[in-house]
């Protein structure tokens, strides 16, 4: 008891939370660096810094991964602020990412949301970039909230959505069921056009905006889950060419290097690590060639 006591104590303590940052840093810097990430789509990201045109990154709360990824990476060639929880959670991530190289500030819609809200658009104006989980700190999950448009709309930063999917990767029992990736996978990230929010806007004229938003970060994790589970249940590099059905139970896939496979669909939904995918499998029967072929022409 005394020990557990001890342990206790220490964990709660200051050395005790440094030690919890400093091992989860490392842990992150290591398990990112082992990724194999394939951007689609990247030239979007490089028109938007040839043009100059400020923007932020937006992405779900359970794909924290690709901040890290963005932290490491992005900052490289402009610099990136980014909000972070005021939850002691919310401060272990917030230290990894200042670590990264971000500029951090700390806040939510329940503490320091309006300061911290002024503050992040200070850096924007002053033409940093920005990073922003729009379901965050708490959710509801993929539901996005109104900051990061009011953001865009003060600052005149372009909106860019980000989605990712892992070949192999655990939920973990969060609000987010946050994705963690396996080491070494194979990861693909990818974006889509830029949103300009129009400065004249009411704030009871952001509901198109947000939906809009909340759309399209859903279709690019569609897509995303859907190339990555390709990859992991036919182990190809290669991607489907089209998708055509076969009968009410199958459909024919083609590849781009020529070969042709027929699945079942009870196998895909047995497969697939993604329950986005087996709930779409299940409920479009027929359509559900169609469906997957629409999904990758999202790329």
């Amino acid at each position: 008891m005394r020990q557990r006591s001890l342990i206790r104590r220490i964990g709660r303590s200051e050395i005790g939370r440094r030690l919890k940052i400093e091992l989860a840093y490392f842990s992150t810097r290591l398990l990112v660096k082992s990724l194999r990430i394939k951007w689609i789509d990247h030239e979007i990201i490089d028109e938007l810094y040839q043009k100059q045109q400020p923007f932020i990154f937006a992405y779900w709360h359970s794909d924290l991964i690709l901040a890290t990824h963005i932290g490491g990476e992005e900052q490289k060639r402009h610099p990136i602020a980014v909000m972070s929880s005021q939850s002691r959670d919310g401060q272990i991530i917030g230290s990894i990412l200042e670590r990264l190289g971000l500029t951090v500030v700390s806040g939510s819609s329940r503490r320091g949301g309006m300061e911290a809200f002024l503050t992040l658009a200070k850096h924007f104006r002053a033409g940093l970039n920005g990073s922003i989980a729009v379901d965050g700190p708490r959710g509801p999950r993929h539901i996005v909230k109104p900051g990061v448009i009011r953001l865009a709309q003060l600052t005149g930063h372009a909106i860019l959505p980000c989605g990712v999917g892992y070949k192999r990767f655990a939920n973990l029992k969060t609000w987010d069921r946050l994705r963690l990736p396996c080491p070494f996978t194979e990861v693909t990230a990818t974006c889509s056009e830029p949103m300009f929010i129009d400065s004249r806007l009411g704030r009871d004229e952001l509901d198109g905006p947000i939906q809009a938003l909340q759309s399209r970060l859903m279709d690019l994790r569609k897509s995303c889950h859907i190339i990555a589970f390709w990859k992991r249940t036919m182990r190809k590099t290669t991607v489907p060419e089209k998708i055509l059905p076969v009968d009410s139970r199958s459909l024919m896939i083609e590849w781009d290097d020529g070969i042709q496979q027929i699945f079942t669909y009870e196998k895909l939904r047995r497969e697939c690590p993604c329950a986005t995918c087996r709930e779409m499998l299940e409920q479009a029967g027929g359509e559900a060639p169609k469906l997957l072929d629409d999904h990758f022409q999202l790329r």
